[in-house]
């Protein structure tokens, strides 16, 4: 869809998240269901618009991409959309462009630029939580990917080994539920009303 927009000659201008979900709506268990959709507001490129490199590119990237984020984040939006919302901002700036081109004199295609703007998005979202500890920067992983919903054991462990921590000992400190292959993050009122960091009952 991205490289259609562009090919088609517009630019991406804005991002505007939206709460379209209806609360009461059924969804089949393990889905990870949006609960916004994602506005892009697109308008004709110009016909002055220059083509630059791979370095200008990613140089607008880091000075622009930082600030938008920071604006979708006050907006209320979900966390569990958040991460593809943030892309708006990124391909608007490649958007812009006539041509973005690489080393080697090709143009940048948009699967390389959704590379590009996926990484600077993990630096942003890693350096949010760097000061946070590693059991808690699993469930704010959780939450931003999953919110409450169901996730397979597999996926849920490889997350929380490259947390640094495990499935089975948050879930022993019951904050997670995992269970026949399945894990989620305990709501509110599930949660015990004290946790003790060192016992795991497991």
């Amino acid at each position: 869809m991205l490289s259609a927009i562009i090919q088609a000659g517009f630019a991406i201008t804005g991002t505007w998240p939206m709460s379209t979900a209806c609360s009461s709506r059924s969804i089949s268990q393990g889905t990870n269901a949006l609960t916004s959709s994602i506005v892009l507001v697109c308008r004709k490129r110009s016909e002055n618009a220059r083509t630059c490199t791979r370095r200008d590119f990613i140089t607008a990237l880091k000075r622009e991409l930082e600030p938008a984020l920071q604006k979708l984040q006050q907006s209320n939006i979900a966390p569990v959309d958040l991460a593809q919302s943030a892309i708006g901002p990124g391909i608007g700036v490649f958007s812009r462009y006539k041509k973005v081109l690489e080393a080697n004199g090709t143009e940048m295609t948009v699967r390389s630029a959704l590379q590009i703007i996926n990484q600077e998005l993990d630096l942003y979202f890693s350096g949010q939580d760097s000061a946070i500890d590693s059991d808690s920067r699993l469930c704010v992983e959780l939450f931003t990917q999953y919110a409450y919903n169901t996730v397979k054991f597999g996926d849920a462990d490889i997350l929380a080994l490259a947390k640094g921590t495990s499935v089975a000992k948050l879930a022993g400190q019951g904050i997670l539920y995992a269970a026949k292959g399945d894990v989620r993050l305990l709501i509110r009122e599930e949660l015990p009303e004290q946790v003790d960091p060192n016992e795991t009952n497991i």
